[in-house]
C-alpha cells in the first residue's frame, strides 16, 4: 500500500506500564479498520537496542541503549514498502532526534504501585499458569527468590530510573493514556491516523493508475502532516474528566489526555 514515507507512532510509559499491550492494541485495531487493505505493520521493541547486562541487574537506563542504531533503522523502515511503524519501549520517547520523527508519541501513564503489581504478575506469577501440581511445587520453592530478585531491582535500578529518566518524557508525548493501555484511547488515535492512512491509499491508487497508462484521477493533494493528524485526535478527543484535569502534567496544552472515565 505504501507510497510515501511510513507513519512512526512511538509509545513510551514505566516498566510494566503496558507499552508492549498498548502497541499490539494499536497494530490489532488498524488491521481491523484497514481489513480490506494490505496494511503493512512493524513492531519495533526498544530491548533489540539494549546491551546485554552480563550481571543481570534488571538496570535498564538510558546508556544501555544504542539510540543511534534505533534511529537507522526507523529511517530505513520509514522509506521502505511498510505503512506504520510502531516503536515501543521504556525510553522510546527519551531520544530528541527519534522523537521528531514521529507522528504520534504516546505515554502509557500508570500507577507506581499498579506497575509493581503488573510486573509481579507477569515474571513471576504467570509460570504458574497450565502446570502440574508436581511442577507448581518445584515453581513455588523458586518463587520467593524471583520475588526477592525483582523487588531488588525494582528498589535499586527500576524506581530511579523512572524518576530520573522516564517520566519527564511524558512531556515529550501527544497522547497520554493515564489509565495504562486502554483500548478506547488507542481506537481514538487510529481515528486520528485514518486520514493519513487514506490518502496513502489514494495515492497508492493513483500511482498504479499512472503506471498502468491510464487517465488519472482526481485526488485530493492536501498535505496531512503530523499536526494535521494531532488536530484530528484532539477534535475526537472527549472533554477531560476532573480526574484528569487534576493530573500534575495537565498544564502542557500541547497534550492530549484521554480519560474515558
Amino acid at each position: 500500500m505504501s507510497t510515501s514515507e511510513a507513519i512512526l507512532v512511538l509509545i513510551g510509559g514505566g516498566h510494566a506500564s503496558g507499552k508492549k499491550s498498548g502497541a499490539r492494541i494499536l497494530e490489532e485495531q488498524l488491521k481491523l479498520k484497514f481489513k480490506d487493505e494490505s496494511l503493512k505493520i512493524v513492531m519495533k521493541d526498544m530491548e533489540q537496542y539494549m546491551s546485554i547486562d552480563p550481571k543481570k541487574t534488571g538496570s535498564r537506563s538510558p546508556y544501555q541503549f544504542n539510540f543511534s542504531d534505533t534511529k537507522n533503522d526507523l529511517e530505513v523502515l520509514m522509506n521502505s514498502d511498510c505503512d506504520v511503524i510502531i516503536l515501543y519501549g521504556l525510553y522510546a520517547l527519551y531520544d530528541v532526534e527519534i522523537v521528531s520523527m514521529a507522528t504520534v508519541r504516546v505515554y502509557i501513564d500508570c500507577d507506581a504501585d499498579v506497575r509493581l503489581g503488573r510486573w509481579i504478575k507477569r515474571d513471576v506469577l504467570a509460570a504458574h499458569s497450565g502446570k502440574d501440581r508436581g511442577t507448581l511445587e518445584l515453581l513455588k520453592k523458586a518463587e520467593k527468590d524471583k520475588l526477592e530478585k525483582l523487588l531488588d531491582s525494582y528498589l535499586t535500578y527500576s524506581r530511579s530510573e523512572m524518576n530520573t529518566y522516564i517520566q519527564d518524557t511524558k512531556e515529550r508525548a501527544d497522547v497520554i493514556l493515564p489509565k495504562g493501555a486502554d483500548i478506547a484511547g488507542f481506537t481514538l488515535i487510529i481515528d486520528g491516523l485514518q486520514s493519513l492512512l487514506i490518502q496513502k491509499l489514494e495515492d497508492s491508487m493513483h500511482a498504479a493508475t499512472e503506471l498502468q497508462g491510464q487517465s488519472a484521477r482526481s485526488y485530493s493533494t492536501s498535505s496531512l502532516n503530523r499536526e494535521t493528524v494531532i488536530q484530528n485526535i484532539k477534535m475526537l478527543t472527549p472533554e477531560p474528566s476532573v480526574m484528569s484535569l487534576t493530573n500534575d502534567n495537565f498544564s502542557n496544552k500541547n497534550q492530549i489526555f484521554y480519560d474515558a472515565s
